[in-house]
């Protein structure tokens, strides 16, 4: 038992560890250094990357924010409507 509590403690800490790789600084072709960074370990999604909206970048020391409006209108879902019955044969009260 001791083990398996152990073994998930680790797993626990090493997994956020994980998460992020460090990018060595580099020269690009026009002679500009990129500085050394750290970035999201490469997966099949973009939900968790660091710039993704409404994540946390622990570079940056903030939330990255929504991007701003493109003017497109915004979906809003109709309004509820209460279902009101309807007399179709000998409706007379």
């Amino acid at each position: 038992m001791r083990y398996l509590i152990c073994a998930a403690a680790l797993f626990a800490f090493a997994t956020p560890l994980s998460a992020q790789v460090h990018v060595r600084g580099y020269t690009k072709k026009d002679g500009t250094y990129v500085q050394p960074y750290e970035r999201t370990r490469p997966n099949s999604t973009t939900a968790d990357n660091y710039d993704t909206p409404g994540n946390y970048n622990p570079n940056k020391g903030r939330v990255t924010p929504q991007p701003q409006s493109t003017g497109a209108p915004s979906f809003s879902p109709p309004s509820y409507q209460p279902y009101k019955a309807r007399c179709f044969y000998n409706c007379s009260k």
